[in-house]
């Protein structure tokens, strides 16, 4: 699509975008259209996601002047290779991040106003290409420019560089292939968080409780939007089942309870509507009617691995849970019978704290795909054992070395990258500053980190 935005198409677009930014964050994208009319400017400023016009080659003054009332976070019109000092002055009203990377010259009185603009993208703009004054009132930590765009592509190229030679090293690891999605599920956990931490609260409200369960975490402007959103409120110590209830509609994909050592079954049916990950770590103890409570829960991960030991009847309960994993780490020996009730377990089953296996319980556990007992080498076990268990599904000491193996590599290009980072210009200066374009450094390598080595790592073990 290119032509011009009519006040018809600006008002349409409104009314759409209105519709569907609860669901995408970015909505508001004109930047298919070249130019548009001074009263579609108007309605467009009304808009309350980021707003990209990077397509429009000129803008009028009056136009200026409304999308400087711009309601959203970041105005772009990169496709402007020039503009006069009058709409210069009028976008300096602009109170967001002003995107304006098509420029490649400035007179004074433009670079004066546009100083103005908390931050400011101007990548195509050189200081040493301005007069001293503008180039002054240009030098600041919050305007990204030339030199701050090279500084990008730098580290860019050498995480290219970097990411090469992690992913040759990742495809040396025992069984890559097979075992992809425990790889893939630990590279994963090394994303960035967008967390709501609380766990300094001894005590919860209904009233805050639904507040809270409103969290979602805050995709990154800069298009990384995998984050793990989990609400931790690890200090409370008991709840209401009101407040568990409230909880269990967080909306977020992680709910952290860790600090509840023991939970009546009204409050375990509350929490089992949660749909996420529910981590329930400090539980020391699980009668049958809790777990079956619990077993109702069907979200991505119901974790009990603080349980230290486990009843048949609770184990026939747990094996029913609806979820897609279930973690009983914390248990360091199953009895036979336990061992046979949890085979009929339909997820994946997380037995990490298990030192050994009779050849009856591992017939048993074999039944379960996939099987997570990283504390079991498989040499340890008897012949029948080893072999019931040997398959890419069942995850073993073997793989737990190869993760840390992932995990000190990881470590190791991350101080690498740090290093490489301090090495180019403005570092300090420019380490904080955020803008959408990736011009903050910090924001940069934070980003590449999870859309480089973790995406690229992840697609490729998968397929």
């Amino acid at each position: 699509m290119s032509g011009v935005i009519t006040r018809e198409i600006a008002e349409q677009f409104l009314t759409d975008v209105d519709s569907v930014l609860p669901f995408r964050k970015d909505a508001a994208d004109l930047k298919n259209f070249t130019s548009l009319t001074d009263d579609a400017a108007e309605p467009l400023s009304r808009i309350k996601d980021n707003l990209d016009l990077s397509g429009l080659t000129e803008i009028s003054v009056e136009a200026a002047i409304s999308l400087a009332k711009h309601q959203g976070t970041r105005l772009d019109l990169s496709g402007l290779t020039e503009i006069s000092d009058a709409v210069a002055e009028s976008l300096s009203k602009y109170q967001g991040n002003l995107a304006l990377n098509g420029l490649t010259s400035l007179t004074d009185s433009a670079a004066a106003s546009l100083s103005k603009v908390q931050p400011l993208n101007i990548e195509g703009i050189s200081l040493t290409s301005l007069s001293d004054a503008a180039a002054k009132s240009l030098d600041r930590s919050d305007v990204y420019t030339a030199k701050d765009a090279l500084a990008q592509k730098k580290i860019i190229d050498e995480w290219n560089k970097q990411q090469k030679a992690a992913m040759d090293m990742l495809k040396t690891l025992p069984s890559y292939k097979e075992k992809s999605s425990f790889y893939s599920k630990f590279l994963n956990s090394l994303l960035p968080d967008n967390n709501l931490d609380l766990s300094g609260l001894t005590e919860i409200s209904v009233e805050a409780a639904t507040s809270l369960s409103n969290h979602k975490g805050n995709p990154s402007d800069s298009g990384f939007s995998k984050f793990k959103r989990g609400l931790y409120l690890d200090g409370l110590t008991k709840i209401s089942a009101e407040v568990a209830a409230t909880l269990s509609k967080h909306q977020g994909e992680s709910l952290w309870l860790q600090g509840l050592t023991e939970i009546s079954e009204e409050v375990a049916e509350s929490l089992s509507e949660y749909e996420g990950s529910l981590i329930l770590a400090g539980l020391n103890k699980l009668s049958e009617g809790v777990a079956t409570s619990l077993a109702k829960n069907q979200g991505t991960n119901l974790d009990l691995s603080g349980l230290t030991e486990l009843s048949e009847e609770a184990a026939i309960s747990l094996a029913k849970h609806q979820g897609t994993r279930l973690d009983l780490s914390g248990l360091t020996e199953i009895s036979d019978a336990v061992a046979e009730s949890l085979s009929k377990y339909q997820g994946n089953l997380a037995l990490n704290g298990l030192t050994s296996l009779t050849d009856s319980a591992a017939a048993s556990l074999s039944k379960v795909q996939p099987l997570n007992i990283e504390g079991i080498s498989l040499t340890s076990l008897s012949d029948a054992a080893a072999k019931s268990l040997d398959r890419s599904d069942v995850y073993t000491a073997k793989d737990a070395l190869a993760q840390k193996k992932i995990i000190d590599e990881w470590n190791k290009q991350q101080k690498a990258a740090m290093d490489m980072l301090k090495t180019l210009p403005s570092y300090k200066e420019k380490s904080s500053s955020a803008n959408t374009n990736g011009g903050c450094l910090s924001l940069i390598v934070i980003g590449l980190t999870a859309s480089f080595l973790l995406g690229r790592a992840i697609t490729a073990l998968v397929n």
